[in-house]
């Protein structure tokens, strides 16, 4: 191959003050960049810590290599490599090179790297002709190594590269650690390790500086004495108050003139559920009503809002509340919390604040649900995952739809490859199904899809005749499909396809085919009623969802949702109940408050026992009140509970030996072993989800990353969510079945600390669920005798 010998650019890096041998930490610095024979190009310039870029032996990007390389070898060739040596998978295992070199034999050993490690970007820039570029960087509580790197090109045929590594070192240093989370009432070990990196240091003072809900057990100063230049560790003990936030510690050392801080921020957490209580009043005209709300949870978990109404009482605030807390992220679940927030505002008074909060949260999910699509144009069931589910796809789309009527924007083509799916889709629906309860289901999902794509303007009129046609079209297919010919004018076909159907679905509950249950059902039969003009009709029975939204019973999050919408859409289509005025007096303050919307919702202050609340009816419409407090009780008041499934939690080290977890030595790896069975009374369970939350000393081993529990079997799933302290996971269970779920964990912080109990649940039947009891454990250094509490 003949070479271009004027192709590659050579670039040349300096440092303020000529070669630089030692940048120093916080100490600004600055880089000079240019092209040695003064050509004019374009270039990013990285800073990396090199321990990082030893993990995957990363070399600096060489482009003109890249541009100029020889050319492939034009045959075409199959690699058999699978299929050769699979027969001896069990004798040869794999070597998989990681990418980011060009050469896949051992590299360097990583460099052991204690501190955050340094990732910086800048560029790309645009460098004039005979001019030099500098740039200012400080690096900030980091020692070890970093490499600069630049990689440039005029944009014509001129690449280069160029690279320096240089160490980062002060004199004195400190690193401080504390677990990622913490919980109110724990007690964790605040190892602090200090580096001398220069002789003169000798005497080093250390000291805590906590915010108010880290309380230091002991001294919170102390001094240690160097005799040589290296590291040493001091311990502090802290203690989290009973309150959750964000907690803080700064940690500072000095000595020999020279000082170094480091700050820590973590969350405190709460790690049980949030307790709600509603307290209810109905006022008539010139009526008044007063409460003293007291707190139910903790310091800093409780709250208090007053919702006032002039439509039958649906706990709009909870009900949302709920289906925004929920800690699942599916996408029927995703949907579910954003999907009412769409016409909440129309028909709820509330702050400009909260209006945006409801936007932003829309948004989000928009966004989000990119995560789901695929290329077909249809939605899985999890993110990156390829479970598809027919309804919670059209679901999915039926937001997106309703979300860009409402003036929001969903990202991309988005919404125009959901469409061409669904229409694909209908048109291939060839209408022979089976009998009884999967003829029912199949029958409503279809007319949902073509009730969807009627909203969105395109619908499928063949499609809709061929299901019309249907015998026995069930209850609520009827009505979703009268309400597609309504949404295209064709209101007369609309109506005798309803005619005499009742609009009472009897009670049932569905964990599969469509998530479904009575009040979802009815739901839609009110949205049908609305969208058919058959306004006065839809108000009994919105009022009967109402009415079960405000009770204290439990509802999945579609069937929340769907209630909610219901609600909302029949106040803004009627003036049903439009119109309230009252007094509001909130801690000795009264204000009058006028409102054209239905439901109107305050925000109260934190409850403390003392502050009270009182409302007037001034107006001539009755008022529904309802005042709604939340918190979080103390950990420790969990009980264990089944029903309709059970489960066994233990412990064990990696050799299968049976691990008492109240008492763990630093440093041991062990597993968690959750076994679920169904007891065979009833049909199978789908879409479960365990819940398994760890104390704040212990942290999960990512498995994926790591490899396999020892060759360990492991429970089927549809997906898995592994977080900081928590992993989440989903899968169906039936009859007579067992699986178990193993996750791999590390005793990392001496402290004491909490452990919840485990708990599972069917995501779309609250009968059914598990839960195990949760306790105090401690992490102590090896050969400890720390004795947890049970």
């Amino acid at each position: 191959m003949v070479e271009d010998a004027a192709a590659p650019a050579t670039l040349a890096l300096s440092l303020k003050g000529g070669p630089v041998k030692e940048i120093r930490t916080d100490v600004p610095f600055s880089g000079e960049v240019a092209e040695k024979s003064g050509q004019g190009m374009t270039y990013t310039l990285a800073i990396v810590d090199e321990g990082l870029l030893d993990i995957t032996r990363f070399k600096t990007p060489d482009p003109w290599a890249h541009f100029y390389a020889r050319e492939a070898l034009g045959v075409r060739t199959w690699d058999l490599y699978d299929h050769v040596i699979g027969a001896f998978g069990q004798q040869i295992q794999r070597v998989l090179a990681l990418g980011g070199s060009d050469d896949a034999g051992k590299g360097d050993a990583a460099r052991a790297n204690r501190f955050k490690p340094v990732v910086r970007f800048v560029g790309p820039f645009k460098l004039e002709r005979g001019k030099k570029a500098k740039h200012d960087f400080t690096i900030s509580n980091y020692v070890g190594s970093v490499r600069v790197m630049v990689v440039a090109t005029d944009g014509e045929k001129s690449y280069g590269h160029a690279e320096k590594a240089v160490p980062v070192r002060k004199p004195l240093m400190v690193l401080a650690t504390l677990p990622r989370v913490l919980a109110p009432g724990e007690t964790a070990d605040l190892p602090v390790t200090v580096f001398a990196m220069d002789p003169k240091v000798k005497d080093v003072m250390v000291k805590l500086e906590p915010n108010n809900l880290l309380v230091p057990e002991g001294p919170a100063q102390k001094t240690i004495r160097f005799s040589a230049m290296g590291d040493q560790v001091v311990t502090f003990r802290v203690k989290v108050k009973e309150a959750i936030g964000v907690a803080k510690m700064k940690v500072t050392v000095s000595g020999a003139g020279e000082s170094a801080s480091e700050k820590i921020e973590l969350q405190v957490r709460q790690p049980n559920m949030p307790a709600t209580e509603v307290t209810e009043a109905v006022l008539e005209a010139g009526k008044s009503w007063s409460a003293t709300p007291v707190p139910l949870g903790i310091k800093g978990t409780n709250s208090a809002y007053l919702e006032i109404s002039t439509v039958p009482p649906v706990d709009m605030g909870r009900r949302l509340k709920y289906l925004i807390d929920y800690p699942h992220g599916c996408l029927e679940q995703t949907t579910s919390k954003a999907f009412p927030q769409l016409f909440l505002a129309k028909v709820m008074d509330m702050p400009a604040s909260y209006e945006q909060r409801m936007r932003a949260n829309v948004d989000a999910a928009l966004r989000k649900m990119t995560q789901f699509q695929r290329t077909d144009g249809g939605f899985n069931y999890w993110p990156g995952g390829d479970y598809y589910d027919n309804w919670t796809s059209i679901y999915a789309g039926h937001f997106i739809v309703e979300a860009e009527r409402q003036g929001f924007h969903a990202p991309g083509n988005m919404k125009t490859n959901w469409v061409s799916f669904q229409r694909k889709q209908a048109r291939e629906w060839n209408g022979i199904v089976p009998t009884g309860w999967n003829r029912y289901n199949i029958q409503l999902t279809q007319a949902y899809r073509l009730y969807v794509l009627a909203i969105a303007k395109a619908q499928e009129l063949p499609a809709m005749n061929r299901l019309r046609e249907q015998g026995d079209l069930g209850q609520q297919a009827r009505w979703l499909l009268a309400a597609a010919y309504a949404h295209i004018g064709r209101k007369d076909v609309a109506q005798e396809l309803v005619k005499n159907v009742d609009t009472t679905v009897h009670p049932y509950t569905e964990q599969y085919w469509t998530y479904g249950s009575d009040l979802r059902d009815e739901a839609l039969i009110a949205e049908a009623l609305l969208v058919m003009g058959e306004t006065s009709k839809s108000v009994p029975v919105i009022q009967r969802i109402a009415k079960r939204l405000s009770s204290e019973g439990w509802y999945s999050t579609q069937s929340t949702a769907f209630g909610l919408l219901a609600v909302a859409r029949l106040a803004e289509k009627s003036a049903l109940g439009k119109g309230m005025s009252f007094t509001l007096n909130v801690g000795g303050k009264s204000t009058e408050r006028f409102s054209e919307k239905a439901i109107s919702q305050t925000d109260l202050p934190v409850p403390d026992g003392k502050s009270a609340v009182g409302v007037k009816n001034t107006g001539k419409n009755l008022l529904y009140v309802r005042l709604v407090r939340s918190g979080t009780p103390l950990a420790g008041e969990e009980k264990a509970s089944s029903s309709g499934l059970a489960m066994s939690v233990s412990y064990t080290l990696m050799d299968g030996t049976i691990l008492d977890p109240a008492r763990i030595e630093q440093g041991t790896d062990f597993v968690a072993v959750v076994t679920l069975t169904h007891p065979g009374i009833v049909d199978g369970y789908q879409q479960l989800a365990l819940s398994q939350i760890f104390p704040s000393g212990w942290e999960i081993r990512n498995t994926r990353l790591e490899g396999t529990l020892g060759g360990a079997a492991q429970g089927p799933y549809t997906y898995q969510d592994i977080r900081d302290d928590r992993v989440l996971t989903y899968f169906d269970l039936w009859r007579q079945q067992s699986h178990t779920y193993r996750v791999l964990l590390n005793a990392s912080y001496t402290g004491r600390y909490y452990l919840p109990g485990a708990f599972c649940e069917a995501m779309y039947d609250h009968t059914v669920n598990a839960r195990s009891m949760g306790r105090w454990v401690e992490v102590v250094q090896a050969g400890g005798n720390a004795t947890a509490e049970k």
